[in-house]
């Protein structure tokens, strides 16, 4: 039996209902999607997914989707069918009994497992068969790390970016100091205070809905952590489980070049 653990923690809650509003890089652009589309159309017919990526749920001819909090499948699964399904369970808990795929999808989970990053690597790889092939997009940190205070001089002199991609940059420069690059997402909300204190400047310097801004807060109480690397530790820890490691870059919205795919084949 598959060890499940319904996290219906209000961290987890407060994600589900905030996840529709999510844009790139937060969540995968119509490239991103024919990239991982492209990857897997000749794999085989079925294809595991982390995460409940909705942009991500139609590929595959038979899709099972695995994620621990009830509350994210609850909100945010289009709807179990006879070509895909949603499951409650650990990814890193996921064992024998689920079977092999011949694909695996994955938007930013590598990243969500935080300091688990190299164990979950080897998850995604015992999962697949001889020859099977993974799309896993990843937020990856720039080699050279920014400062915040770089990132607050950025964003007031006319950073065309967005309140998502702001997060992020922030988070990769908190942890670029932090063993294994891994932050507590909670920190981001704070450094996010200090640089930004009165938010209604902030809109008025970037454009930004103060209603958008005000989003940041869905995580001030986040009560788990995010790993930020760079591209190249990534695809260090893939060439430890993977015969072919490839690195797909993104394009087209904030924060791209800092979204690339990973492109894996056992």
């Amino acid at each position: 039996m598959l060890e499940e653990r319904e996290n219906r923690s209000p961290t987890w809650q407060r994600f589900a209902e905030g996840h529709r509003r999510l844009t790139p890089p937060l969540s995968p652009s119509a490239g991103d999607v024919e990239t991982a589309r492209r990857a897997i159309a000749e794999a085989g017919p079925r294809v595991v997914l982390f995460g409940m990526t909705p942009a991500l749920a139609g590929l595959g001819e038979d899709l099972t989707a695995f994620d621990h909090s009830q509350d994210v499948i609850d909100t945010v699964w289009p709807g179990d069918g006879a070509a895909r399904r949603a499951v409650l369970a650990d990814w890193l808990s996921l064992g024998e009994e689920v079977g092999r795929f011949d694909a695996a999808l994955g938007d930013g989970a590598l990243n969500s497992v935080g300091a688990a990053l190299p164990e979950m690597m080897g998850v995604v790889a015992r999962l697949l068969r001889p020859g099977g092939v993974a799309a896993l997009r990843v937020f990856a940190a720039p080699e050279e790390p920014e400062t915040p205070d770089d990132i607050r001089r950025d964003v007031l002199g006319g950073w065309t970016g967005n309140l998502h991609a702001l997060r992020w940059r922030l988070g990769m420069a908190l942890a670029a100091d932090r063993p294994g690059r891994v932050l507590p997402v909670r920190e981001i909300v704070a450094a996010f205070d200090a640089l930004f204190p009165d938010r209604q400047m902030l809109a008025a310097a970037t454009g930004w809905p103060r209603s958008e801004i005000d989003a940041v807060d869905l995580t001030r109480d986040a009560d788990y952590a995010l790993a930020f690397p760079p591209v190249s530790t990534f695809a260090d820890l893939a060439r430890r489980h993977f015969a072919e490691v490839r690195v797909v870059e993104a394009g087209g919205y904030p924060l791209a070049a800092r979204c690339p795919t990973l492109l894996l084949r056992r």
